[in-house]
């Protein structure tokens, strides 16, 4: 086990001699010493405790809300991101650890898009991609199909991923029959 120097001090009786703390294991040991050569051995070795140093507030997330139960080793901070965005990668919680340092990575939230999915064969959307929050879609129809009645084939995406209102089927047109003459 390697030894850790804790305490690095000069004593005011001569500037080479110097007073050193080493911490073996969970022992510390007290040595006065002139540059590198120990002279006397101050204190017989004593338990120490384990140094905790508390971790740094984490970082913040952009489009999530951070809760931070403590900042001491074992505390967690827990990220959940706003409505209208998911977790797209990293961790929803992290664990401070003796270091100090987090245990896991930060997440990342990103925007939920609405899809175009459900569509029938004869509805043209003016984008196949998937579209981000208030982007505007039209849709048209095939020759010889047309929109419901009342509907101007225009939907906006919401927050959350979610359509205005359905999206429109177009529908076959009623054609006239031609009836022989009597």
């Amino acid at each position: 086990m390697p030894a850790v120097i804790r305490e690095f001090t000069e004593e005011d009786l001569d500037e080479n001699v110097i007073l050193l703390v080493v911490e073996i294991g969970d022992k510390a040991v007290k040595f006065m010493a002139v540059a590198t050569k120990i002279l006397v051995q101050m204190e017989p070795p004593v338990e120490i405790p384990p140094m905790e140093i508390p971790c740094q507030e984490p970082d913040s997330v952009m489009d999530a809300t951070k809760t931070v139960d403590t900042l001491d080793v074992g505390g967690i901070v827990t990220y959940v991101c706003d409505f209208g965005y998911s977790m797209s990668s990293g961790d929803a919680i992290l664990t401070c650890k003796i270091g100090p340092f987090w245990m896991g990575t930060l997440p990342t939230c990103s925007v939920i898009k609405c899809k175009i999915t459900g569509l029938n064969d004869y509805t043209i959307p003016s984008t196949t991609s998937d579209v981000s929050p208030t982007t505007q879609v039209s849709f048209t129809c095939l020759p010889g199909y047309k929109l419901p009645k009342g509907d101007a084939g225009q939907r906006e995406c919401r927050l959350g991923g979610e359509w205005v209102s359905p999206l429109p089927a177009c529908e076959g047109k009623l054609l006239c029959k031609i009836m022989p003459l009597r």
